[in-house]
């Protein structure tokens, strides 16, 4: 687990001492992402620079470091992530010489001697792991850029005056232009739309995300255009999520939980694999406690296991962890999260998450990275169950509100909508009502398609527009339920709830594996009907979690409504961080108009309206950009 940058040039007249010095200053951004050490190689006659900064994980020798040569000396590579079947490519490896050997035994020299002998696109074939790579061609003088399947991993590009540039974070590309980068407008749209900014777009004009599953093959030419459009339009795809065959309709339940099983229990195996101090993420739901379960069947020793608390009760789980930790055995740690920990970890928000980024599970998820980095190096976490295994309590509520909606006339529910919306949230609060359900209720009303209500239901501000040109997936041929999981795999997964695990951890120096979004995990639940992934009496999905989850935990401390990993933002907004939260958000930025700034706040302060998602967008955007010229 590493951070990269680098860049390619057509200006032969930086001496290499220069050039290797401005790749320098790009890595040093990312210190965190790598502590352990740092490596560089150029070609400046061929005008090519690799940085790598290293968080030692597997193979804590000088033999695992970066970049790296090809043996044939052909190819170069700078590699962040893991590789989990590396040991299944070696053998591939031997079977074409099996007189091969190796320097070391990290992941990192499979790959790249695989890239060198087997090929690029067979390679991308065999691969299962989180990545972001840049691989350098020495003889045809390319560079492909590759993100990983579901885009656990970071990777920016685009172009700066005579320089493609890549890095695992926007700080470093911000570094080598000296600040003079625009912000994009469209990505600023979107942030506010959904509180994130959705891939292939960052909150910079000319800069990119490599969108996941994609690679993209740069040469002199396309700096020589000059134009990042062109990059981004050069990327392919080399996997997608998409709907099987659908075989396992004919076989049993037994059968379907078994192959499951031993699926989740290789994945969860290769990622316990590591040469420095693993543990795991907690929260007593579903998802994170079977993979804590088979963690524990899979460890002669307590894995060391960790959670948030918060003392609001709505919004603590700890307790709920605590009782699964204790029946497995864990070493368990608690930590109680209040809004003074918030206020310590708000200076950093910007400097974590690099762009605007809103979702306030961000303070839960750096704090308990930190806890974690005070034992560990590699956790584990359950991202992944919900869109894989239709667990969001959304997707029954959208699906109900739609059935029933159909069966008025779009004018009907037009109508309904409009006198819903005729009282103001705080009206419907002091009646008892939950206003914002009403009002949300009332904005589902009026969407025609699954499709439509589930990106309202991902946007923080629906009020407002965004054009839709975003990768939502292939929903042909998929049921209501089956397009809301393509939508948030396709969307959400990766940038939303991958950013925050990603940025979290990595400003930590923690590695964070997610087993229910092994590739293998991935196919094998798109096999599955999706009637078999919900229990059709409770409104509920998840189903093949939770049976598998009942053989090690025992169901009555199991059984309980689904809960986020949300702190109490709303209350603190109004207590704790008020004051903070005043300042920053009437300070003058050419984000927003000072008058809809002043609105959002004093609807959220008089309770007219619950909008605290928006007010915390804005704070974030705010904050980014008064300390992105730093």
């Amino acid at each position: 687990m590493c951070g990269i940058a680098g860049y390619y040039t057509i200006d032969r007249s930086i001496v290499p001492q220069k050039g290797l010095e401005l790749l320098k200053n790009m890595t040093d951004t990312m210190f965190h992402r790598g502590p352990d050490s740092s490596g560089y190689w150029c070609d400046s006659k061929k005008g090519i620079y690799l940085g790598h900064r290293r968080l030692s994980i597997l193979d804590l020798s000088d033999a695992g470091s970066q970049p790296m040569i090809s043996q044939c000396g052909r190819y170069i590579m700078v590699f962040n992530g893991e590789i989990y079947n590396f040991d299944n490519i070696r053998a591939e490896l031997k079977k074409i010489d099996s007189q091969i050997s190796f320097k070391g035994h990290s992941d990192t020299e499979i790959l790249l001697e695989s890239f060198a002998r087997i090929g690029f696109e067979k390679t991308l074939n065999l691969i299962k792991g989180m990545f972001a790579i840049a691989l350098w061609d020495n003889r045809e003088e390319k560079i492909y850029l590759i993100r990983d399947h579901v885009g656990k991993k970071p990777l920016y590009f685009g172009i700066i005056k005579d320089k493609i540039v890549f890095a695992s974070e926007l700080k470093a590309i911000r570094d080598i232009s000296n600040n003079n980068l625009e912000i994009s407008t469209k990505a600023l749209n979107l942030y506010n739309y959904f509180g994130f900014i959705p891939s292939p777009y960052s909150i910079y004009s000319d800069i990119y995300k490599l969108p996941p599953s994609s690679y993209v093959i740069l040469e002199k030419n396309d700096i020589l255009v000059g134009n990042s459009n062109n990059l981004i339009e050069k990327a392919k795809k080399y996997w997608k999520f998409s709907k099987r065959d659908n075989q396992l309709s004919k076989v049993s339940k037994e059968y379907q939980e078994r192959e499951l099983l031993s699926i989740l229990k290789e994945a969860v195996s290769k990622r316990m694999i590591s040469d420095a101090p693993i543990g795991a993420f907690l929260s007593g739901g579903i998802d994170s406690s079977l993979i804590c379960a088979l963690m524990q069947e899979n460890s002669n020793n307590a894995i060391n296991t960790y959670s948030i608390g918060f003392s609001n009760n709505e919004f603590d789980e700890s307790s709920h962890a605590a009782k699964v930790a204790k029946y497995l055995g864990t070493n368990h740690t608690t930590y109680m999260l209040d809004p003074s920990d918030t206020k310590e970890i708000i200076p950093d928000l910007h400097k974590i998450y690099d762009e605007p980024f809103a979702d306030y599970s961000q303070i839960p998820t750096a704090i308990i990275c930190q806890q974690a980095k005070t034992a560990t190096t590699v956790a584990l976490s359950g991202d992944g169950g919900d869109e894989v295994f239709c667990g969001y309590k959304r997707y029954f509520m959208l699906k109900k509100l739609l059935d029933y909606g159909n069966i008025m006339p779009l004018s009907l529910r037009k109508a309904v909508c409009a006198l819903l919306l005729l009282a103001s949230q705080k009206s419907y609060n002091k009646l008892g009502i939950n206003g914002k359900r009403i009002y949300s209720i009332a904005g589902f009303l009026t969407q025609k398609n699954i499709e439509k209500a589930q990106l309202r239901a991902l946007s923080i501000n629906p009020e407002l527009d965004f054009f839709n040109d975003l990768y939502i997936g292939d929903l042909d041929d998929l049921d209501d339920f089956e397009k809301m999981m393509m939508i948030d795999s396709n969307l959400y997964l990766p940038d939303d709830i991958l950013v925050k695990v990603d940025r979290a951890s990595m400003f930590s120096s923690l590695e964070v594996r997610s087993p229910l979004l092994d590739k293998d995990v991935i196919e094998f639940a798109w096999q599955l009907p999706i009637e078999s992934k919900i229990f059709a009496c409770k409104g509920k999905g998840k189903k093949h979690l939770y049976d598998l989850l009942c053989k090690y935990v025992p169901s009555e401390i199991i059984d309980r409504p689904k809960q986020g990993f949300t702190p109490p933002i709303a209350s603190w907004l109004k207590a704790d961080l008020k004051e903070w939260a005043h300042d920053i958000l009437y300070i003058d930025t050419p984000l927003y108009e000072k008058s809809y700034k002043e609105k959002c706040w004093n609807e959220f302060i008089c309770g007219y309206k619950d909008n605290h998602h928006v007010i915390w967008s804005i704070l974030m955007a705010q904050s980014w950009f008064l300390n992105s010229k730093n």
